[in-house]
């Protein structure tokens, strides 16, 4: 759904000047959002989880190198083809080297957009990688003798950096310069580096704070049940909030800091909406947790890294080919089949195998007792040596 997203907001970029789209789907944008409260729900609940239990953290080494793993090898098969294909002959000098092979693109104007120009985001997980460990480390730090201590002190914190994201934003849209083109949407390292988005990762760790302590109890909470049964209900929240993201053109035409500030919140809700049936509830049940777990959108996700990468490069070729003009429908599509086929191949041919090799390094330690939670409670089964990718919740029944 994220890549779908990205997707759909890209495809708009270009066919926006020849007048073939209209302004409701320019509010395609919620899908940095999605990705990065995924990243940071998956990624986290492990920590989370080691901490309520009083077990040993997730080991930083392979959790390291299974980010790397992941990330890295596409990452670098891309990009210099991506910037053979398109020109990008600066990627290639020794400063482009060091700049987008090293992921550090996002802090230079004018390399933002440079190489793969939507990798910015892939910049921005990285910090987060380098940064979530040792989150996790200092929060261990901090004592707490009941469930209630536990939830003051992950949410207490996280409400912290989320306000901090939002007054960082701030300043940073009033002093940045504005993008040519793209009416008052800035350009500046200020908007594109990790503590921009502290807020939506912010979102994210406290759903899996939320999963974990949750997880923990004998009964499901009335929240739960009443998205258990009604799963669509999240769903249709989330369209609204969608909807009122738009009001006023969405980021890239935010006239104020605070239009600016209210449509990335926005975003932001969406994403939680979105998540929640997946979260929560019964994985069987309902229409729409069939439908996330149908073998198309399964199959999108695998190779939805690979995708991402490729999708902007293959729409500029095509756009410059005249397809934009010619054959609107025809260049959604064939971005669309053309994205999809370059992202299998990076799948198949490169990532699972080095996928496969990071789930091989052990996940953390782990002791042999079953100690109870704070509230008296035994926890779940050692949900920190969960897949990465694996279901963040038990089915309630």
């Amino acid at each position: 759904m994220a890549v779908l997203s990205v997707f759909g907001a890209h495809v708009v970029l270009y066919l926006i000047p020849v007048g073939y789209i209209g302004p409701l789907l320019t509010r395609l944008d919620p899908g940095i959002a999605i990705f990065l409260l995924l990243s940071a729900f998956l990624l986290y609940r492990p920590f989370v989880q080691a901490r309520y239990d009083g077990s040993p953290p997730p080991a930083v080494f392979p959790f390291a190198a299974r980010r790397i793993l992941r990330i890295v090898p596409v990452y670098w098969l891309a990009l210099p083809i991506v910037a053979l294909w398109l020109g990008e002959h600066d990627v290639f000098t020794l400063h482009g080297i060091v700049t987008y092979f090293g992921f550090a693109q996002i802090y230079d104007a004018h390399t933002i957009g440079g190489g793969i120009g939507q990798a910015w985001t892939i910049c921005v997980e990285m910090t987060f990688y380098a940064l979530l460990p040792v989150w996790a480390w200092g929060l261990r730090r901090i004592p707490f003798r009941s469930r209630r201590g536990f939830l003051a002190s992950e949410l207490g914190v996280l409400a912290g950096i989320f306000l901090f994201s939002v007054v960082w934003k701030s300043l940073a849209f009033q002093t940045g310069p504005p993008r040519p083109g793209l009416g008052p949407a800035k350009v500046t390292p200020e908007l594109f580096t990790l503590p921009a988005f502290l807020d939506s990762l912010a979102f994210g760790m406290a759903l899996a704070v939320l999963s974990v302590v949750l997880s923990a109890r004998s009964a499901p909470s009335r929240p739960e049940r009443l998205i258990d049964r009604v799963p669509w209900l999240a769903w249709a929240a989330a369209a609204l909030l969608w909807w009122l993201s738009g009001i006023g053109g969405g980021t890239a035409h935010a006239g104020s800091t605070a239009g600016y500030i209210a449509h990335q919140e926005l975003n932001v809700l969406v994403a939680v909406a979105l998540f929640l049936p997946a979260i929560f509830g019964d994985h069987r049940r309902g229409w729409l947790r069939r439908l996330l777990a149908s073998r198309v959108l399964v199959w999108l996700a695998t190779i939805s890294y690979g995708f991402y990468l490729w999708h902007l490069a293959v729409m500029h070729q095509l756009a410059k080919a005249g397809w934009v003009t010619d054959a609107p429908v025809a260049f959604t599509i064939a971005s669309f089949v053309l994205s999809a086929a370059l992202g299998a191949a990076s799948y198949y041919l490169v990532g699972r195998y080095f996928i496969a090799l990071g789930r091989r390094l052990p996940r953390g330690r782990r002791d042999g007792g079953a100690r109870r939670s704070p509230a008296g409670e035994l926890p779940p089964a050692r949900a920190a040596a969960l897949p990465e990718g694996a279901a963040a919740s038990r089915p309630r029944g």
